[in-house]
């Protein structure tokens, strides 16, 4: 079996990444990347300035970047 793999940056201070796959039997690389919605947010630095941000959500998960890898078989995933 074949699967699109993601790597996503969770948003906040520890910069955490995380694997997302989808099979490909179910999703085109098009169809995955879709269920990526951006999102623009809004921070007060320090300094009391104000900073557009953009940030990709999937399934209530936040992502500063999100970044394709490619396609993988089972048993070459990375991990």
């Amino acid at each position: 079996m074949k699967y699109h793999v993601f790597l996503g940056t969770i948003l906040g201070w520890e910069s955490n990444q995380e694997y997302i796959w989808f099979n490909t039997l179910d999703y085109s690389k098009e169809e995955a990347e879709a269920l990526f919605i951006e999102r623009y947010g809004e921070t007060t630095k320090a300094n009391g300035l104000s900073y557009d941000y953009t940030y990709y959500e999937y399934d209530g998960q936040k992502y500063y970047k999100v970044v394709y890898l490619g396609e993988f078989d089972e048993e070459n995933m990375p991990r």
